[in-house]
């Protein structure tokens, strides 16, 4: 069996594959080993192996294929969060903005953060998260907000406001 990640789960990590079996407990003996953090995949065990919510395994699977073909977006993965079993968020090596991606065009959505993430990062100084589910807008959420909601952002223009003229 080939690990997809390593699931935190509870206090203690595993290794799963893409099927959602638990592999083993993750350990210094796969200290080598180069995968992302899953959160959400099942709750912490109350005797033995822990379960694995196979819903939220096939969204890691479909996230990680989808992301497969893009390697300079594969190897920055660091954490995948899927507590919402139709909306991934993820961290990116090098970033602390937490990234709503749904569940469908992962690789698509990173890169058009990607593309623009300079551009937000210079109009808001803190961000808390960007949702990327809706088309082409993103949604900006400062850090410690001011209560106000997400803030919309165009890929067109790289920072809030509407396109088109309005």
């Amino acid at each position: 069996r080939a690990p997809m990640g390593i699931a935190r789960i509870g206090r203690d990590l595993y290794l799963v594959d893409r099927y959602g079996t638990v592999i083993d407990e993750f350990g210094p003996a796969y200290a080598d080993l180069d995968l992302p953090i899953i959160d959400g995949l099942a709750p912490p065990p109350r005797d033995g192996q822990p379960v694995v919510d196979l819903n939220r395994t096939a969204l890691v699977a479909r996230l990680l294929a989808d992301v497969a073909t893009e390697e300079r977006i594969a190897a920055r993965l660091s954490q995948i969060d899927v507590r919402d079993a139709h909306d991934a968020v993820v961290l990116l090596d090098g970033d602390t903005v937490m990234l709503r991606l749904g569940d469908r065009d992962f690789a698509a959505r990173l890169q058009g953060y990607l593309d623009v993430a300079p551009a937000l990062k210079d109009r808001v100084a803190a961000i808390d998260t960007v949702d990327l589910r809706f088309g082409e807008r993103m949604y900006v959420r400062p850090l410690g907000g001011d209560g106000g909601g997400p803030e919309p952002a165009s890929r067109e223009t790289g920072v809030g406001g509407r396109t088109g003229g309005q």
